[in-house]
């Protein structure tokens, strides 16, 4: 499930209507600095799950490490692997 985030358009309508109620100067400064601004929940989020996936993947790493080291036989078959490489 995505969260909703805000568009540029939904932005300049709240800046318009705070200007309305009020007053103050309309127009951007800069909006290369809004977009960015939008852009870092978008950002964050879909990093979150980006992490995840690294940890998970770090798991099976280290269960695959662990299984082999404690099974001297296979052990063995990845130190000669190593080895001959």
């Amino acid at each position: 499930m995505s969260p909703d985030f805000l568009t540029l358009e939904e932005v300049f309508k709240i800046h318009d209507d705070q200007i309305n109620r009020y007053g103050g100067a309309s127009g951007i400064r800069d909006l290369g600095l809004l977009e960015s601004a939008l852009a870092q929940p978008q950002i964050i989020f879909a990093y979150r799950f980006v992490r995840k996936a690294q940890e998970l993947k770090k798991r099976r790493f280290s269960l695959d490490l662990c299984s082999r080291v404690l099974n001297p036989f296979s052990f063995w078959v990845l130190l000669i692997q190593q080895y001959f490489k």
